[in-house]
């Protein structure tokens, strides 16, 4: 599979939202509403896609960890 990497600028809102471009969006398939999980590693953001039958897992796991506190 060949990568092609693709450059654009964004801003981060005051209420902490960020526009993903509509040619990056087009570029990975990813329609309004699209899921996506967030991971950090140091000072990188990454977004991955999840599909629907992820979220009910996720769900799970996000309340099992606010219940441990």
């Amino acid at each position: 599979m060949t990568s092609t990497k693709a450059l654009s600028m964004t801003r981060l809102t005051t209420k902490g939202q960020v526009v993903i471009p509509k040619m990056i969006r087009g570029r990975l398939g990813w329609p309004p509403g699209t899921r996506l999980r967030v991971e950090t590693d140091g000072k990188r953001v990454t977004l991955h896609p999840i599909r629907r039958s992820s979220v009910a897992a996720w769900l799970e796991d996000l309340s099992g960890s606010l219940t441990r506190g």
